[in-house]
């Protein structure tokens, strides 16, 4: 039941508890008016009061209680004309997760493309402002491959975390001038202590930058698309990797075949060779490999095999194309 539902149930509760209220309200005051006419003694004149009191209350409490939502909302909406920037708004409304996912890219990028320096440094958290992230920010924009807030955007990543304070991290490619860039975003948008709201972490990186998977730490802010080291870049089930040996490949079925006799990749290693490319990510339990294997076309296929970290033994294998899984197999 949403927030809005619960908010006019309450409403309709406390209704019919001033409506029970005025009625008896009014028979106490009907019954002592009458008594005060035939007796006129004092219980008469303190039950008529006290009845009167009793009438009135809710009736006034009800014309405050109306008057200081009516201030509020004035207030409110002189307040939401006056945000410097939508992390002053994060500040000072709640926002949904929803919505900071929804608008963080464009409004981040949107200002960066602005070059307004100073007011690019105000949505990171006040906690950080200062010196270091002046400095941080101007070595980005050495490296910022201008437009990104024009490019076409699309979401690859999202994980989000709560509790006291709340932060999501977003992940996203953008297609630009022909050029594909990485972008990883981390927001917190609600907060005990209101000066740790803001953008945590805005990464840009080329496609060769990202391979690489730096993790940037000690910076808030960095922007990493010129790299003098010169390797090549290939795509596996969709990602891009780091890709070595390129003359060599391996036969599927040996490769299968060998997978189901020898459960271990040391072995596998042993007799396939290196492989073309690996992923290995801090807090991710495995480490994967790719094999590119032999085709008789002009199709291309890897063989993928994740192995546990600190063991041998395999989490699980699959076939990929460049661009998609082919097959899986369970561990």
């Amino acid at each position: 039941m949403g927030f809005v539902s619960m908010f006019f149930i309450m409403i309709l509760i406390m209704a019919g508890i001033f409506a029970v209220v005025e009625f008896i309200a009014f028979i106490l005051l009907l019954v002592s008016k009458r008594r005060m006419k035939k007796t006129n003694n004092k219980k008469g004149k303190v039950g008529y009061t006290i009845a009167s009191i009793i009438l009135w209350a809710p009736i006034a409490a009800a014309v405050l209680f109306g008057i200081g939502v009516g201030i509020y909302r004035i207030n409110l909406s002189i307040e939401r004309t006056h945000y410097e920037n939508f992390v002053d708004r994060w500040r000072n409304e709640h926002v949904g997760e929803s919505d900071v996912r929804d608008e963080v890219f464009e409004q981040v990028f949107t200002l960066v493309d602005s070059k307004d320096k100073e007011a690019f440094a105000k949505i990171f958290p006040k906690n950080i402002q200062g010196s270091t992230l002046d400095k941080n920010i101007e070595e980005f924009y050495k490296e910022y491959p201008e437009g990104l807030s024009e490019g076409s955007v699309k979401e690859t990543s999202f994980s989000s975390r709560g509790g006291g304070d709340w932060e999501i991290y977003v992940g996203y490619e953008v297609e630009l001038n022909n050029e594909t860039y990485y972008v990883k975003i981390s927001a917190m948008w609600e907060a005990e202590d209101k000066n740790d709201i803001g953008i945590t972490k805005l990464v840009v990186e080329s496609e060769k930058a990202y391979v690489l998977r730096n993790d940037y730490n000690g910076t808030c802010v960095a922007a990493d698309t010129v790299l003098e080291e010169d390797f090549e870049v290939r795509h596996i089930g969709g990602r891009p990797y780091r890709y070595e040996n390129a003359d060599s490949s391996i036969n599927e079925a040996a490769a299968l075949s060998f997978i189901k006799a020898n459960p271990t990749y040391e072995a596998f290693k042993a007799r396939f060779g290196e492989p073309n490319a690996i992923e290995d990510l801090p807090n991710v339990v495995g480490v994967t490999y790719f094999y590119r294997l032999d085709t008789n076309d002009q199709s291309v296929r890897y063989l993928e095999l994740s192995v546990y970290k600190g063991s041998v033994s395999y989490k699980n294998c699959s076939v990929k194309s460049d661009s998609d899984v082919i097959k899986y197999f369970s561990e």
